[in-house]
């Protein structure tokens, strides 16, 4: 996907779920003395838990597929990956980058989407760009690209994200 601002950038998208293995892995995980990270601020409301990218089939191996594009320096062995519930209200609505500084940069994010039945909760880019999202769509993106997550409207939103790390970009 090409967007009109960002001519050398990209989000890759694509089916990586089910309905159903969507549907089981937010059973698996949907437990509210489950989630570890209850952020909440003015700009970012969430309940994250930290999880092994292991346990979602093919993830780990789609990501990898998508860096074909990108040709970032990436570890294939040192991920962070976290399963979220942005609840009716909660957000991340300020414009941030995934990436840190430091000799271990955060490279290459992304964003697999579990469900559909939400309002609100859009994954927008500078310039209120929306990237289309729905059950079992893996989002891959460079960590430097700027992002954020509109405030759900009804329902509640799942999702998986993370990103994988590399050496500095320089």
């Amino acid at each position: 996907m090409q967007f009109q601002n960002y001519d050398q950038l990209r989000v890759i998208s694509q089916q990586l779920l089910t309905n159903d293995e969507s549907i089981n892995i937010i059973k698996l995980f949907d437990n509210f003395n489950n989630y570890e990270h209850k952020i909440q601020s003015t700009f970012r409301n969430v309940m994250i838990t930290d999880i092994n990218i292991l346990s979602i089939p093919n993830l780990k191996n789609a990501i990898i597929s998508a860096n074909e594009y990108f040709k970032f320096n990436i570890n294939v062995n040192n991920s962070d990956c976290f399963f979220a519930k942005y609840d009716t209200g909660m957000h991340y609505q300020q414009l941030h980058m995934d990436c840190i500084a430091g000799e271990n940069q955060r490279k290459l994010s992304f964003s697999l989407t579990l469900n559909n039945d939400f309002k609100g909760g859009e994954f927008q880019l500078l310039h209120n760009e929306t990237v289309e999202t729905k059950m079992g769509k893996l989002l891959v993106f460079p960590s430097f690209l700027p992002h954020c997550v509109s405030p759900v409207i009804s329902g509640s939103r799942f999702v998986i994200f993370g990103w994988f790390y590399g050496p500095n970009f320089i």
